[in-house]
């Protein structure tokens, strides 16, 4: 979840096509403002943004819901502890 007014949103959202591109078709990205849907934010008890959540099947995935922003590394890596696979990108 994100909101045009957050400072941290903007940072993250630049990443997360990059993210998706690295799961090779195995993740996909969708973004929902915050602002338009409290009632989300309620149930999935949101408290800071940028909120990331994962989802399979329909449901969210146990304990993959993280707050803040993340660099593209470490981002990765989160996805991946939740067993997407991804393409790291080299080194620079």
């Amino acid at each position: 979840m994100w909101a045009t007014w957050c400072g941290p949103c903007k940072l993250v959202a630049p990443l997360l096509p990059k993210v998706e591109a690295a799961a090779g078709g195995g993740l996909k990205v969708v973004k929902m403002n915050a602002d338009s849907a409290p009632a989300l934010v309620e149930k999935y008890k949101v408290y800071g943004l940028p909120a990331l959540l994962l989802f399979k099947d329909g449901a969210q995935v146990k304990g993959a819901q993280r707050e803040g922003a993340i660099g593209l590394a470490a981002l990765l890596d989160w996805v991946a502890s939740f067993g997407v696979e991804v393409t790291k990108p080299a080194p620079k």
